[in-house]
């Protein structure tokens, strides 16, 4: 899942956990003691995963607000909301996934896929000198 897109108080929010800087990962280990981004997991029901990875994007949005304004206003989610926006992101992206693998390629392949090779890597070519062709005696 590319990250996490929820709405909190009717506004919305995304967070990408490949773009957490190291601010936001210093953030997340005085606030809730996370020594890795790779301790982010949004599906671990772990209450300081859901408020930490949240409250990282909600202080990129507002970075105007004190620390425990975010958190107290993250706090205010609940947790069967939170779960519910994220199992309909997940439904979107697999949705998406689906369509992606059922959409068929044009008629008569790829045009760019690259030539056919014989058993030694060259290329192949059938000429009217090609010994496959003559006809045998």
């Amino acid at each position: 899942m590319p990250g996490l897109k929820i709405t909190l108080d009717g506004e919305k929010y995304e967070l990408d956990l490949d773009k957490v800087t190291l601010g936001e990962g210093r953030f997340l280990k005085s606030q809730f003691g996370m020594r890795s981004y790779s301790d982010l997991d949004l599906l671990d029901p772990d209450p300081d995963m859901i408020v930490g990875a949240i409250a990282v994007a909600v202080k990129r949005s507002h970075p105007e607000l004190d620390d425990s304004e975010i958190i107290e206003k993250v706090e205010s989610l609940s947790n069967g909301d939170y779960f519910k926006q994220l199992q309909k992101q997940i439904e979107v992206e697999v949705k998406k996934a689906e369509a992606d693998a059922a959409d068929p390629q044009p008629a008569g392949g790829n045009a760019s896929a690259p030539a056919a090779r014989g058993r030694n890597g060259a290329k192949t070519r059938k000429t009217a000198t090609s010994p496959r062709s003559r006809p045998t005696a």
